[in-house]
């Protein structure tokens, strides 16, 4: 079973960590109930607090109103949070989110007094109600933050599609109350991803694409990448070579595989080097892909986004790969 965010009736609580809405009396209220975990995908729908959300481990967070001052521990919480509530709430993020070369939300912090939610103290300082833990996060920094008497709720952060993305979304809609937020980033996230679809000719024939890195690694099957790129009606070499969400390659395997295109990622003013660099490889060069030039240099925070900012991947293929004639 895939470790996904869904939304849907539960299945085992524990085992299949679902999202659902389940009508509560209380206090004259709805008391929803929201799980952070794989199960089958049901539209949500926002209502009043109190509210249940339910963890990635299965663990249980009462909200009695939306949280005023919100902590995130992950880059990816960190894009979720700032694209579906008022930015003004989140007091801290992760130390990653301050960095551009990975950061879609690095401009926007500069100008923030934002703490580090991985430095307890500068957390603690910062006061917040809740802290947004990814599902990799160590448990000792958890217990850190429930000592300090902060509620905490760890969610999945990992993502082989769209759809699990859109889930997180709404988890992150309903944990802060912005539920119709979520939604409408939803909506948008879609409505790119379609258009993205839509550049790739009826007749067009598959094409073999390689995603790369300069450090010897690539994403197979299982990872995001392999599903923008079968979304688009291309092949992933290597998933088609049985590798599986991250995997090492060399040069000599390029050769060997000879893609027709390569997707590699570089960091902010660097695609000119990173560029020169994959054509000077004589493993690359000796390829379809380096004989025509057929080389996409991607921004690195796109090449490795686990958001609803992917969707910026799709489109920067999609144009490349379906350019229209002159």
């Amino acid at each position: 079973m895939k470790l996904v965010s869904r939304i849907g009736p539960p299945a085992g609580i524990g085992l299949c960590l679902v999202l659902f809405a389940a009508a509560l009396r209380f206090e004259g209220g709805l008391s929803k109930t929201v799980h952070a975990g794989p199960g089958e995908r049901q539209s949500s729908a926002g209502g009043p607090f109190p509210r249940v959300a339910v963890g990635f481990r299965g663990e249980q967070l009462r909200l009695n109103r939306p949280p005023r001052a919100i902590a995130s521990q992950a880059l990816v919480i960190d894009h979720l949070l700032f694209a579906v509530t008022d930015s003004e709430r989140v007091v801290s993020a992760s130390a990653v989110a301050h960095n551009p070369r990975y950061s879609f939300v690095a401009d926007l912090l500069q100008g923030m007094d934002v703490g580090v939610t991985t430095d307890p103290e500068a957390l603690v300082r910062k006061r917040p109600d809740l802290v947004m833990l990814s599902h990799t996060a160590r448990a000792d920094f958890e217990d850190i933050v429930r000592s300090a008497g902060i509620s905490a709720f760890r969610m999945l952060t990992v993502f082989e599609n769209f759809d699990e993305i859109a889930d997180a979304l709404r988890v992150t809609g309903h944990v802060t109350g912005d539920d119709d937020a979520a939604e409408r980033e939803i909506r948008r996230m879609r409505q790119r991803i379609e258009r993205a679809r839509s550049r790739k000719p009826k007749s067009a024939k598959p094409v073999r694409v390689l995603p790369y890195s300069t450090y010897g690694s690539t994403f197979g099957r299982g990872s995001l990448l392999d599903h923008i790129l079968q979304q688009l009606g291309a092949i992933n070499i290597a998933a088609e070579h049985g590798i599986g969400p991250v995997g090492p390659i060399s040069s000599e395997q390029v050769a060997s595989w000879n893609p027709d295109w390569i997707v590699v990622g570089a960091g902010p003013g660097r695609a000119d080097e990173v560029l020169a660099r994959m054509r000077a490889d004589v493993g690359i060069a000796v390829t379809n892909a380096g004989k025509t030039g057929s080389i996409l240099v991607v921004e690195t925070r796109q090449y490795v986004s686990m958001s609803h900012h992917a969707a910026g991947l799709m489109e920067a293929i999609a144009a490349r790969l379906y350019q229209e004639e002159p």
